[in-house]
């Protein structure tokens, strides 16, 4: 009991449930109750007189987003969408810049998306040559 209430039983103390989310933070007294917090992972949704009453799981971005706001004991993650040129499969805290083929002296095999890097193959001299060829024999 936290004050005198003239009942002749005292109070259950609050129990904790991980698998709602929830930790043991301060234990429960003869004066007090337990404080429960969220669990890593997870943020407060009800608050009840200082204690963690309510937890849900922070958000996961989707692959084209990026976390613009990280996850916290009382707040949950914020996601932004990759602009263009840019791409994340949703677990960074920045968009990539898509890889510049040409600047590797590579060809571009296929186009890059805002959750998926472009995609570089060698050059193919022989495609080259045919043209040439081609050209020639014309």
């Amino acid at each position: 009991m936290e004050t005198p209430t003239g009942k002749k039983h005292c109070n259950p103390c609050t129990i904790c449930d991980e698998g709602s989310g929830l930790r043991l933070k301060i234990k429960c007294s003869r004066s007090s109750d337990t404080v429960c917090e969220a669990l890593e992972g997870y943020f407060c949704t009800d608050v009840i007189e200082g204690s963690c009453a309510a937890a849900k799981k922070h958000s996961s971005c989707k692959p084209g987003q990026y976390i613009s706001k990280k996850g916290t004991s009382l707040s949950d993650t914020e996601c932004s969408e990759c602009s263009r040129g840019t791409f994340s499969n949703g677990s960074l805290t920045l968009c990539q810049p898509h890889t510049q083929c040409k600047e590797l002296n590579l060809q571009l095999v296929k186009e890059g998306t805002t959750s998926t890097d472009a995609e570089c193959g060698e050059k193919n001299i022989y495609v080259a040559a045919a043209v040439g060829i081609s050209v020639v024999l014309y």
